[in-house]
């Protein structure tokens, strides 16, 4: 979109705003972002969202009205479109993992875990299986004990989930304050996942990991959780365009599942005798 087509967009939305300059930072099988610089001199974020069977709307705009509606200037819960304030801020990296950092994840995380959801909006599950032969044969072993893992969840532990809860959409501002952003992939699913996948999205060892004194007292299940999210990971790059990108992602995921595996391995031996 260009200048002239993103203020007549706003426009047409009543938008009080209007763009000085645009840049399309994403454009994935799900949304198109924009970068917007307004000639008020602040920064907005535009998505237009495509359609998609995985995502939950109403869910992503309960929880967003819920924790961020004043970031919003604009929201359509019908079909995923929205104009809001654009964060500034530092992206997590790897090296930030901390005990400290956990303790933040947490608190963030708790936010929306502990939300009271309408019973009008439909409680979805993650698709947890797709019918992909080239992980059954050969990935048979895991697949099994990812299976096994899933049969585990239950009531107690299953609880609102963000699902894509990574270093991308997530914003430190220079106050310390924490913008998670992007509830699209919301369901019901394990209390740990989203923990595990912001783990997975850091690539953080086993060993940094166990230095958390919250993990450390219940490694072998972290590490479970871990283990199932990246093979949920690799279920995801086949539902996707297999474009180079998505291939290179899906092999680098392959290894830090084969890495996860052997530490399961070691803390189940009967496991490793299979």
């Amino acid at each position: 979109m260009t200048v002239s087509q993103i203020n007549q967009w706003l426009k047409a939305k009543s938008i009080n705003i209007e763009a000085k300059s645009v840049k399309k930072i994403n454009n994935s099988f799900t949304n198109n972002i924009y970068r917007i610089l307004g000639t008020d001199g602040k920064l907005y974020k535009l998505r237009i969202a495509n359609e998609n069977p995985y995502i939950n709307r109403a869910l992503e705009y309960y929880i967003e009205m819920q924790l961020n509606k004043s970031s919003f200037l604009y929201y359509d819960k019908k079909n995923g479109n929205y104009l809001r304030e654009w964060y500034v801020g530092k992206i997590l990296k790897k090296r930030n993992w901390s005990q400290k950092l956990f303790d933040d994840l947490e608190i963030e995380i708790h936010k929306y875990q502990s939300l009271s959801v309408p019973k009008e909006i439909n409680m979805l599950y993650p698709k947890y299986f797709d019918d992909v032969q080239e992980i059954k044969d050969n990935l048979n072993q895991e697949f099994q004990y990812y299976k096994n893992i899933i049969k585990t969840f239950n009531t107690k532990n299953l609880v609102i989930s963000h699902n894509d809860f990574s270093a991308h959409n997530i914003i430190v501002d220079s106050e310390g304050i924490y913008h998670v952003y992007d509830y699209e992939w919301s369901t019901i699913n394990h209390k740990l996942w989203d923990i595990c996948n912001m783990i997975k999205d850091l690539e953080v060892s086993i060993n940094q990991i166990a230095k958390i004194s919250q993990i450390q007292a219940n490694l072998r299940e972290y590490v479970n959780i871990i283990f199932t999210v990246h093979f949920y990971t690799i279920f995801w790059t086949y539902r996707v365009k297999p474009t180079k990108q998505v291939l290179k992602y899906r092999k680098h995921m392959l290894k830090r599942l084969a890495y996860w595996f052997d530490q399961i391995k070691l803390l189940n031996p009967e496991q490793k005798k299979k």
